[in-house]
């Protein structure tokens, strides 16, 4: 019996070697601990995803402007949605205020945000 437990140990630690090996080498263990770890998703994306999955930029990108390589993947609408948001965040930056939304002017400031994009994908 011990011996038929220990089999099965050692078969289920082979499978989880391969899985974690290919995780490792494709970049899901990153992808997951950025999804999970919000706070270090900006790191963990320009430092082990970026390249894997959209290619090189240019080295002489200084890290606080990466974003400004792949800008151009996305669509007039999405750039412009991505400004007003940057743009409002910034200015909340300043303010350093906490607010409040009622539920009403949450959906709208969603809505801008988000622009075309919320719900029209089915």
């Amino acid at each position: 019996m011990e011996d038929e437990e220990w089999g099965e140990g050692i078969n289920f630690l082979a499978h989880l070697s391969i899985y974690m090996r290919e995780s490792w080498l494709s970049g899901r263990f990153w992808l997951d601990y950025a999804t999970r770890k919000s706070w270090a998703f900006d790191t963990m994306f320009w430092k082990y995803l970026d390249d894997k999955f959209f290619g090189s930029r240019d080295e002489d990108i200084q890290e606080s402007q990466f974003w400004t390589a792949r800008v151009h993947l996305l669509g007039k609408e999405a750039q412009k949605s991505m400004e007003m948001v940057v743009e409002r965040k910034m200015n909340d930056a300043k303010e350093r205020v906490l607010v409040d939304w009622d539920p009403a002017t949450a959906k709208q400031l969603l809505q801008e945000a988000l622009g075309d994009y919320s719900g029209s994908q089915s």
